[in-house]
């Protein structure tokens, strides 16, 4: 993780000034992640899950636009190879594309070790709101359509990891539980 660090200073590409964080050329801020824990539990509980995901969908859109209008990434291969850096780098989990497959317009992404699913426990469905939302946002630019994502596997469902497949919403079978319980 480090040698991310060093490349990115190296770079440019990660400056700290009086007040300002960038990663990448965008605004990124450092605060404790029991904030955002606590924000997405009253969300939650609020029967907003749908709304949570939304949200970050369209954060998870922006912020790869972002990046390739800054950094002309012409594979999804190097999108997916940064990807994976910033998540691990920001203390996510860490975060692999085990799959693409342009043709489809499907992505599968794990999560080991997300920090989400440790700070629920194990409450026997998925959790990861927020990450589903930017997976699917950034699977929208990847194949320039619009993508939904649902989380299939969790830690708080007692799996190893956590994975996520995205791919556009008429594909999804919406008479399985997890689908319609995930995107409505």
């Amino acid at each position: 993780m480090f040698e991310v660090v060093s490349k990115l200073m190296l770079h440019k590409q990660l400056e700290f000034e009086e007040g300002s964080i960038k990663l990448l050329g965008q605004n990124v801020v450092i605060f404790p992640f029991e904030n955002l824990f606590s924000m997405q539990k009253i969300i939650e509980e609020s029967g907003k899950t749908i709304e949570l995901y939304s949200a970050a969908k369209e954060l998870g859109k922006s912020w790869i636009k972002g990046l390739f209008k800054a950094y002309k990434m012409n594979t999804i291969e190097e999108q997916a190879e940064w990807g994976e850096k910033v998540f691990t780098l920001a203390g996510l989990g860490k975060m692999k594309v085990v799959e693409w497959n342009a043709k489809d317009s499907i992505m599968v992404y794990r999560v080991y070790d997300s920090i989400i699913a440790q700070h629920s426990g194990k409450v026997g469905h998925a959790v990861c709101h927020i990450q589903r939302g930017w997976f699917a946002g950034a699977s929208c630019v990847f194949f320039g359509k619009d993508i939904d994502g649902i989380e299939v596997k969790c830690l708080s469902k007692g799996d190893a990891y956590c994975e996520f497949i995205t791919k556009p919403r008429n594909k999804f079978d919406f008479k399985d539980k997890e689908v319609k319980q995930q995107l409505h």
